[in-house]
């Protein structure tokens, strides 16, 4: 009877996982905004459904050891594809907040340039009509004005509270070492960016035994009494 029960309950948590799967491919395609605030809604209570089907798991954690193993091995089996529903989710939400960035900045820019040009427009206006009054030194000293009207500033997509695009950076290997100590050497990077490797050095030392030439490094010597059962003295 209770292995007739632990089943089911397996059953049912399956057939939940699998809904959830079914419902994240649905809305995976974000062509608005309407479809980005639901489908990064529904990202945000997948973590909450997901903790509560391991909750109805629960029942399946035997008291002894292996049958412990064995019910979270069972649980994370029939738990496990609903991280499809997060990865399923992620890339388009992704993409959806990176093209509605991109499109504020671009609109930025282009604001931005609009009031450059008439703010340039309103200059010269202003300048032609000091000239046509014959007032030409105030023309020239209006001409002469720098122009820098305030940049234009977009407001930011609304949020959905509780689900962010986070952005992590790296570096992509391999590095062009000699590009980057050139730029070191100049003064262009920092000099820890060329960090010597001294596991690389020692090896060398060990290798030549110190006899080889590197510009900017000394190898050291150092004797050791070492005895007969190998241990050093």
């Amino acid at each position: 009877m209770e292995n007739t029960t632990q089943l089911q309950i397996l059953e049912d948590v399956k057939k939940e996982v699998a809904e959830i799967v079914e419902i994240a491919n649905s809305i995976a395609v974000i062509t608005n905004d309407s479809g980005f605030r639901k489908a990064a809604e529904f990202r945000k209570s997948i973590n909450t459904q997901k903790k509560a089907l391991i909750e109805k798991c629960q029942p399946l954690v035997s008291a002894t050891y292996f049958a412990w193993k064995e019910s979270l091995r069972l649980r994370d089996e029939a738990i496990s594809p609903i991280d499809e529903a997060i990865s399923i989710l992620d890339s388009p939400i992704t993409a959806w907040s990176r093209e509605q960035e991109r499109l504020r900045k671009v609109e930025e820019e282009k604001r931005t340039a609009e009031a450059r040009k008439q703010a340039e427009e309103d200059q010269l206006a202003r300048a032609e009509e000091a000239q046509k009054s014959g007032d030409f030194e105030r023309s020239e000293a209006i001409l002469n004005q720098t122009i820098a009207p305030p940049p234009v500033i977009m407001p930011r997509p609304e949020k959905v509270e509780g689900v962010s695009i986070v952005t992590y950076y790296g570096v992509m290997e391999p590095v062009d070492i000699r590009r980057l100590a050139t730029a070191a050497l100049a003064g262009d990077v920092p000099l820890e960016a060329i960090i010597p490797d001294m596991v690389f050095l020692r090896k060398i030392a060990t290798a030549t035994k110190g006899s080889v030439k590197y510009p900017g490094v000394t190898f050291t010597a150092r004797d050791s009494v070492r005895s007969v059962d190998g241990r050093l003295r």
